[in-house]
Order: C-alpha cells, then sequence, then structure tokens
C-alpha cells in the first residue's frame, strides 16, 4: 500500500475527513492487499466500516472524486468506497458460513 498521510488532504470535505482513520486502514488501492486486510479484519471491524460508508457518504465521496483535480488527494477516497461494498459482501459470505 502507497504511504496515507496522517491526516486528511484540506480539499476534502469535512465529512470525508472524519473518515481518514478508516481511509488510513482501508484505502488500500492493490486489489489483492484490500482483500487481506478485509478477510483478517473482523466482523465488528467490517460492520463499522460498512456503517461508515453508507449511501450518503459514497455519494459523497464520488462528488470528491469527480471534482478533485489531486487525484492523489482524492482516490484514497474511492477505494476506501471499494473497500466499503466488499466488505459488504464479506460480511453476507462470513454470515451464510455461520448458518
Amino acid at each position: 500500500m502507497a504511504d496515507v498521510p496522517n491526516t486528511a488532504p484540506e480539499s476534502a470535505p469535512a465529512e470525508l475527513q472524519a473518515l481518514w482513520p478508516l481511509v488510513q486502514q482501508y484505502g488500500i488501492s492493490d486489489d489483492d492487499e484490500r482483500e487481506q486486510a478485509i478477510e483478517h479484519a473482523s466482523s465488528e471491524e467490517l460492520a463499522t466500516l460498512v456503517a461508515a460508508v453508507d449511501k450518503t457518504v459514497f455519494d459523497l465521496i464520488n462528488r470528491y472524486l469527480d471534482d478533485m483535480d489531486n487525484a492523489e488527494e482524492a482516490v484514497p477516497f474511492g477505494d476506501l468506497a471499494l473497500a466499503a461494498m466488499e466488505a459488504q459482501i464479506e460480511l453476507k459470505a462470513r454470515l451464510a458460513e455461520s448458518e
């Protein structure tokens, strides 16, 4: 994973800046590395991720990606959105396995 700065970009809306700890943990651009992070996370951690990136936040991330000229600042949020979608799939798979 590329080094993610310790603080969120100032260009990001406050709602996204608040998610920076999750970006640092799951905003991984490499698909395989992100998949491993999700597989190794607890179900509780994944549920927190999924809850944090709801439809409103997902739409905000998409707007930020569309509006930003600096991809280096915006793309980690897109990676977070991908991670949230993948976490939701992983949680459903875990639930199916436990039944």
